[in-house]
């Protein structure tokens, strides 16, 4: 028989029961405990594919876990603050109610996978690493938690279960080196016609150092983040609205290189000359004296 089991989720410890069976899962994160740790709303931590913040829509934790099955939850991450750091995914306190129930726990970030870490008394101890990955300043990461049965378990009774426990942290890349972001672009442009917005990321004697740029229009994200190539990132854009447009790139940072924001240029948009005054109202008017 397996052993079934089940929750809402959410940052808040929530269980649900199913079949006389109980997993339960919360989700924390640390906050300002010491200078290396960053505060926690500089980590913001959504439901996935819902606005930022929102919880509301968390995927439930539920299903039968039996040998060679796993249930996973995903999150969106978003590193708030102006400086990038390592996202870290911690095993908090947990129980399980047999020591002989064979259950492992796994953390994925982006494209970072941690190991299998099993839930054994005495080996998974409150605070071991699943998972680390750089994330630059207001950049978004997902977050993949898994809770899984190995193939070679035994059948348990329904009566079982297990509780993890996960803790998640942003620690600042304290040792990062400065970096310098210049914007390039026109000080003129037309509504309707593509222009080319540039930036150059500079390090300390390098050029290409990694992480992307994200491109703002009065504050305002336009297009996805770029990543530079030899140091220069691009954005082909066309702007819709016509008036005074203030422009910054911001650069993200990379794993030991800080994030840094290039001073804001300011790009004026006119509409496109339509008046009908050219060559053919020219030959209109010879028209009319022709006419005469």
């Amino acid at each position: 028989m397996a052993t079934r089991i089940g929750t809402p989720g959410g940052r808040e410890r929530l269980t649900a029961v199913f079949g006389g069976a109980i997993l339960s899962m919360s989700l924390a994160v640390f906050g300002a405990q010491a200078a290396a740790h960053a505060d926690s709303e500089d980590l913001q931590i959504s439901a996935y594919d819902a606005p930022p913040g929102d919880t509301s829509a968390v995927p439930p934790f539920e299903g039968d876990l039996a040998p060679g099955q796993e249930i996973t939850q995903t999150w969106d991450l978003r590193n708030k603050s102006n400086q990038g750091g390592f996202v870290k995914v911690y095993l908090g306190e947990w129980k399980a109610t047999s020591p002989d129930m064979k259950v492992y726990v796994r953390a994925q970030i982006g494209d970072d996978f941690g190991d299998n870490v099993d839930l054994v008394e005495g080996a998974a101890e409150p605070g071991t690493e699943l998972a680390s990955a750089y994330q630059g300043a207001g950049q978004d990461a997902k977050l993949v938690l898994v809770v899984g049965m190995p193939i070679d378990a035994d059948n348990l009774s329904p009566e079982e279960f297990v509780d993890p426990d996960f803790r998640v942290d942003l620690v600042p890349d304290a040792d990062a080196a400065a970096t310098t972001t210049t914007l390039d672009g026109p000080n003129d442009a037309t509504t309707g016609e593509p222009v080319d917005l540039s930036a150059e990321v500079k390090g300390p004697e390098v050029d290409f150092i990694g992480g992307t740029v994200q491109f703002k229009d009065n504050g305002e994200d336009i297009g996805d983040p770029v990543q530079p190539v030899d140091g220069r990132a691009t954005l082909p854009h066309t702007f819709t609205a016509d008036g005074e447009h203030e422009i910054t790139a911001v650069y993200s940072g990379a794993d030991g290189f800080e994030g840094s924001t290039g001073q804001a240029e300011t790009v004026t948009v006119t509409a496109p000359n339509n008046s009908g005054t050219g060559s053919f109202g020219s030959l209109g008017s010879l028209g009319s004296i022709f006419g005469s």
